[in-house]
């Protein structure tokens, strides 16, 4: 899984290069995805995948930066698809955290008050926490994400 994240990291990085403005750099990243939980969505199969799709599930590889927060779209191969939106990094702040065994959750908020929850697969957790301190939270002391 090590290469494959590196891989995966590596290739988001080279994908948000041409976004990024001048002498802006990369502080943190992580990939997720938004929408029904990641456990109800994988008990339905294929099928149930292809309907919580329409229902929101969504992949990002959530990139912080010294200036931006930026949302870049991923396949579900975990791979760049484009920017989706980009935050002032400002006004980004983290909503909460709840750490799972397999699947963890980062609540953020974003500028227009919505509020994001991104599903972290375990083996991105550091990176996730990672990302909260970037954002100004502190992981242990984050109420849980809903």
């Amino acid at each position: 899984m090590a290469v494959r994240k590196e891989t995966t990291r590596q290739q988001f990085t080279e994908a948000a290069a041409p976004l990024l403005e001048h002498g802006e750099q990369v502080v943190a990243g992580t990939l997720g995805r938004t929408g029904p939980s990641p456990w109800l969505s994988s008990a339905f199969g294929l099928l149930g995948f292809a309907v919580f799709a329409l229902f929101g599930l969504r992949f990002y590889y959530l990139l912080v930066t010294d200036r931006r927060v930026l949302w870049l779209k991923a396949s579900m191969t975990g791979r760049p698809a484009g920017l989706a939106f980009a935050d002032p990094r400002t006004s980004v702040g983290v909503a909460g955290i709840r750490k799972g065994a397999a699947w963890s959750r980062l609540g953020v908020t974003r500028p227009d008050g919505r509020r994001l929850t991104l599903h972290v697969h375990r083996a991105w957790r550091d990176d996730m926490e990672a990302v909260a301190e970037a954002l100004g939270g502190t992981p242990d002391r984050q109420p849980a994400a809903r």
